[in-house]
């Protein structure tokens, strides 16, 4: 596996973010700082991918960090999908629809004239 020109020997299996820790471009805190810019993802081989990803075969991997675009994606759909979750969890008969972006965030809204009170909230 390749990563910033640097060549490393995992077994197979090992995810992305045993590379990253290897390659020593990962914090080994396990609960890394917003401020760091921590890494979210990486491209494998030009793919965007987890850092729970197995690889299975050489790849060159590049790190992608919260602050960037993709990084910003990648957290974006990631709170829509917990935010998904916790409605499908707590309100069941309710339909969540996630309207276009605006700008840096989404639309939310129920397909039901139901209000949310601010309890609910």
């Amino acid at each position: 596996m390749t990563i910033h020109g640097q060549t490393l020997s995992l077994p197979i299996g090992s995810t992305v973010e045993d590379v990253l820790l290897k390659a020593q471009v990962k914090e080994t805190c396990r609960h890394p700082v917003y401020e760091d810019n921590p890494f979210v993802g990486a491209l494998v081989n030009h793919e965007l991918h987890s850092c729970s990803r197995s690889l299975v075969a050489d790849c060159t991997v590049e790190p992608v960090r919260l602050f960037g675009d993709m990084g910003k994606r990648i957290y974006r759909h990631s709170i829509c999908y917990l935010l998904c979750a916790a409605v499908s969890m707590l309100y069941p008969a309710r339909r969540l629809v996630i309207g276009h972006s605006l700008g840096d965030g989404y639309y939310f809204s129920f397909d039901d004239e139901l209000t949310l009170s601010r309890n609910d909230i």
